[in-house]
């Protein structure tokens, strides 16, 4: 229960913090830019290498640029998982999972949940488990120190009044201040359209020619995003639980 509630809680927590550094995600655009930066060829063009992690996934690393708008600067090193076709013959490529949160990790659920996907469908996809930048073991961002993170939790997640609101907002804004304070590079270049730009390059990563996707929850803002960033390369998306792109924290 307070797992469940505490990632809930970050999310409003991480939308907080976007909305007070004057990086929140706007609402996906119609169209993506015309052609991509040469800068970039680097990400889409790296080859990685799969190694065995266990119970049938492969585990590798993708490297992306921690700004894109300095795509030769500094960079980050996203966890990839992968459980491969079960039928070789039939593949039609891979189907990346994104679960939300914000802050959810990838790779865990996949690992956790793989046989709540049909064999049918694992016979034909590689499933594809991923965290987003600064989640989990991707150059994950550090908020707070553990004393902060009782009093985080402490926080009735679900407020019913004005004063358990206030609690809420409070804590999330600290949250954000610690984010900066403590991952400062990184607080600036995380959010729904630096990782949707990540998902570009995860596609190609996979070799695949369009993303295949299935999103969920806060995922499928990330999806939307990624209709507005890049929609010739736009496959097969399932988008569960899905969030209205216009909404505000207000």
């Amino acid at each position: 229960m307070r797992s469940s509630r505490f990632v809930a809680f970050a999310a409003a927590a991480l939308f907080l913090m976007a909305g007070c550094g004057g990086n929140a995600s706007p609402a996906p655009s119609t169209s993506g830019p015309a052609t991509q930066d040469p800068r970039l060829d680097q990400f889409y063009n790296q080859t990685v290498t799969w190694t065995d992690c266990g119970n049938g996934f492969q585990c590798t690393a993708v490297k992306v640029p921690l700004s894109y708008d300095d795509p030769g600067g500094d960079t980050l090193s996203l966890k990839v998982n992968r459980l491969p076709a079960a039928d070789p013959p039939g593949r039609i490529g891979s189907l990346l999972v994104e679960p939300g949160g914000p802050g959810a990790s990838g790779v865990e659920y996949v690992t956790a949940s793989k046989d709540a996907f049909s064999q049918d469908l694992r016979n034909v996809y590689d499933l594809v488990g991923f965290d987003p930048r600064g989640v989990g073991a991707s150059d994950p961002i550090h908020c707070l120190d553990a004393s902060q993170a009782d009093r985080f939790l402490a926080v009735e997640g679900t407020p019913f009044n004005a004063s358990q609101t206030a609690d809420v907002v409070n804590v999330s804004t600290d949250f954000g201040k610690g984010c900066q304070q403590k991952s400062p590079k990184l607080v600036f270049n995380v959010g729904t359209v630096p990782a949707a730009k990540d998902l570009d390059i995860l596609r190609s990563v996979v070799k695949d020619q369009k993303l295949n996707l299935l999103a969920k929850s806060y995922g499928t803002f990330m999806g939307l995003t990624y209709v507005g960033l890049f929609p010739a390369k736009v496959g097969r998306f399932a988008l569960d639980g899905v969030i209205d792109p216009t909404l505000t924290n207000e």
